[in-house]
């Protein structure tokens, strides 16, 4: 005979006898009768709905007679803390969590137990060496079943859910490697507990149930943050009723460079959802230009994918049915009436800060820009110079060379004629003779002649004032250029001297004679080093093109004398040109005009970059070529003329250029023809089925629907986003509840 006693927790024991071949899974069921008698009186009944048992699982069923017990886990903080938080995050069971508990107490265990209720409690050696109880898992939700949860997290956080909440996978996709990542981090966790203590294997039930939370993670998450992004995070920035930013969403879009009175309402409302749902990616979008512009793109254009773009061809072309096209179409014109509106509109108006002005913008919309404004400015600041030396001169007293002077100009006229001066004789050069031979009469202290003298009573001496005048009327009365040369290297001779004999003090006049002296010469140098400056006799680059922009018949011609194409190098002296012509507007121009005169040379250059010859304006990947041959090539002039706050504009409008541009992947149309056939051959299958066939398929608008579907995602405008919500963390907390929640269907 067997003998088989049974101790309970309150000290009940109960044996009973059984011969040797007697049934051992009836004895068994006897004593769990005999268990389940003494746990009757306090187990506590399921609730008879599902609800309700899904609260008990939440509250816990709880047995009167352990009501204060604590746990294992208080009784031995120290033996089970390492072993039982690697279980935790390797996703252990309350089943494999005992495993492992057992394992770490040593000879500290003595039995398990269970209280009414089916929960696991430990029976250990206390501190006196008397028996203690505490449960491995108390009953009802607690910080012990957090703690495991957000432990279970991490594996899927850093393992298979993480690729599931890749930014580059759709919804589906991150459902699926959810669902397949889920149960394979499960499983290996469940591998890794056996060095642990756990004896239970791969829980495979556990792993579905984790394999279904995979999937739906995912789910959940894309729908909580878009209610998350929807009620809490978009209204911050995005006023529905209006249509407009909210205070805070016009202060975040200015400070990324956008301005709000600019933005389309759509556009508005793109930029609050982009950026409700991540800031980074709000930021790209603004760098696209997209934002600023409103200009249309596709998908195809912007990835440049040549499948898309294939897609979108055969759209174009009507393949995927009348919807399809209307709707690719439709974005084409938009695009096209965008690009204008973006190059002769929205640009010039942002670039010289006047928004809603159309000032700079052409009369008529295939002119370029009118750049007479440039010539008659510059006039205007010349005539002002010009009154301005008159009047100088006029206020001056006349002031007579002294000692030292005559030696002194004779270096200074040799100096600046140069090799000219072996040219110069009566014949070959005449005006530039008698202006040499004037200045010898002059430096031997005589009067111009003695028949003048006489005729006019002039004075022995004659002033340097009345000189450089004298000199001066006579450089108009050139005709060759070799004349006209010499007579301007004697009179550029003339005038230094008159500056270096000043400052050595070879001049003689009283104090405020030299002073008035002074300040004439000082206004005639500035006015010829911005308007004549000369080098070797000849006039600079930049005199050059100066003296073409105040000078040229056409605007055309004015834009052309200070620009050269985009993909020629920069013209030599322009730059020191637009130095010297806005010197010229802020010494000598009326108010406003230096404000005026940036804003023309800017869009006089800019113009040469988005119109052709024939007064049209080029096509997206042209525009794009030259500004970025202008801004990489002849950046040393674009910095001249734009402001860096320009620059960043300019390359928000090249980045829309550049998404708008691309390259037909099938230019013969071969593909297209191809595709042509291939709807034709279908077409003569469903024939084939007869009229009824065709108009089952046709009535059904199946083709139609999914063609314009199609269309639709093509020319979505919407950026892609990783949603940076809290419920972005859901899917590792999905699969981490699910895999507590698996432990109970093993």
């Amino acid at each position: 005979m067997a003998s088989y006693t049974l101790t309970g927790p309150d000290g009940q024991s109960a044996t009973l006898t059984a011969p040797d071949d007697a049934d051992q899974a009836g004895i068994m069921a006897k004593l769990n009768q005999v268990k389940a008698a003494w746990h009757a009186d306090r187990a506590e009944p399921d609730a008879p709905t599902w609800l309700g048992r899904r609260i008990q699982d939440i509250q816990g069923k709880h047995d009167p007679k352990f009501k204060d017990l604590g746990t294992v886990y208080d009784q031995f903080p120290q033996d089970l803390h390492n072993s039982t938080g690697m279980g935790a995050v390797l996703g252990a069971s309350d089943d494999q969590m005992g495993d492992i508990v057992q394992k770490n107490l040593g000879p500290s265990f003595v039995r398990r137990e269970k209280d009414a209720n089916g929960y696991d409690v430990f029976v250990t050696k206390g501190p006196n060496g008397g028996e203690q109880r505490g449960y491995l898992n108390k009953p009802g939700l607690d910080m012990q079943d957090v703690s495991r949860g957000v432990y279970g997290a991490l594996p899927y956080a850093a393992g298979g859910a993480e690729l599931a909440a890749a930014k580059g996978l759709g919804l589906g996709a991150k459902m699926i490697a959810g669902a397949v990542s889920a149960p394979a981090v499960s499983m290996t966790g469940d591998a890794l507990q056996g060095p642990l203590g756990s004896q239970q294997g791969v829980e495979f039930g556990k792993a579905a149930v984790t394999s279904v939370a995979g999937a739906a993670g995912p789910l959940l998450g894309a729908a909580g943050g878009a209610l998350w992004r929807r009620f809490v995070e978009e209204p911050k920035y995005f006023n529905r009723a209006t249509s407009t930013l909210t205070d805070e969403g016009r202060q975040v879009a200015q400070q990324m460079g956008l301005d709000p009175r600019d933005m389309a309402s759509e556009m508005q409302r793109t930029f609050a959802k982009t950026y409700a749902a991540s800031p980074n990616d709000a930021a790209k979008f603004v760098d696209s230009g997209a934002l600023d512009f409103n200009v249309p793109t596709t998908v195809g254009q912007r990835t440049k994918d040549p499948q898309a773009l294939m897609l979108e061809k055969a759209m174009r072309h009507g393949l995927r049915g009348e919807p399809a096209k209307s709707v690719i179409t439709g974005l084409d014109n938009q695009q096209q009436y965008g690009l204008q509106e973006m190059a002769r509109d929205t640009v010039p108006n942002k670039l010289i800060n006047q928004p809603s002005s159309n000032l700079f913008r052409p009369a008529n919309a295939t002119k370029a820009f009118d750049a007479s404004n440039i010539q008659s400015t510059l006039q205007n600041a010349k005539g002002a110079a010009k009154a301005a030396e008159t009047a100088a001169w006029d206020d001056t007293s006349p002031i007579f060379a002294g000692a030292g002077a005559a030696p002194m100009l004779k270096e200074s006229v040799r100096n600046s004629l140069g090799d000219l001066a072996h040219v110069l004789d009566e014949s070959n050069t005449p005006v530039a003779y008698r202006m040499a031979k004037r200045l010898a009469d002059f430096m031997e202290g005589n009067a111009p002649n003695d028949a003048m003298q006489t005729a006019f009573a002039l004075p022995k001496n004659t002033s340097v004032d009345a000189m450089r005048r004298s000199i001066g009327m006579m450089t108009r009365d050139a005709q060759t250029p070799t004349d006209k040369a010499a007579a301007g290297a004697i009179y550029d001779g003339y005038n230094s001297w008159l500056q270096d004999a000043a400052n050595a003090g070879a001049l003689s006049g009283d104090t405020a004679a030299m002073a008035k002296f002074n300040n004439a010469i000082d206004i005639s140098r500035n006015i010829k080093g911005i308007f004549s400056a000369r080098r070797g006799g000849s006039a600079t680059p930049s005199a050059k093109i100066i003296d073409k922009v105040m000078n040229e018949d056409t605007p055309e011609r004015v834009i052309s004398a200070l620009f050269t194409g985009p993909r020629a190098g920069i013209k030599e002296g322009s730059i020191d040109a637009i130095r010297q012509i806005m010197r010229a507007i802020d010494t000598y121009g009326k108010p406003g005009d230096a404000d005026v005169m940036r804003s023309s040379l800017k869009m006089a250059h800019y113009s040469s970059l988005i119109y052709g010859k024939d007064g049209e304006m080029h096509s997206a990947q042209v525009m794009l070529n030259n500004f970025r041959t202008a801004f990489t090539t002849q950046k040393s002039l674009t910095n001249e003329i734009y402001t860096p706050q320009d620059t960043v504009f300019i390359r928000r409008m090249m980045r829309t250029l550049q998404d708008v541009a691309y390259k037909d992947p099938n230019p013969s149309g071969t593909a297209t023809g191809v595709a042509v056939m291939t709807k034709q051959l279908f077409g003569k299958i469903i024939d084939m089925a007869g009229p009824v066939g065709r108009a089952a398929v046709e009535y059904s608008g199946i083709p139609k629907a999914w063609g314009k579907a199609v269309a639709n995602r093509a020319v979505s405008q919407a950026p892609p986003s990783v949603a940076t919500h809290p419920l972005r963390a859901l899917p590792p907390l999905t699969n981490a509840l699910a895999n507590t929640a698996g432990r109970q269907y093993q």
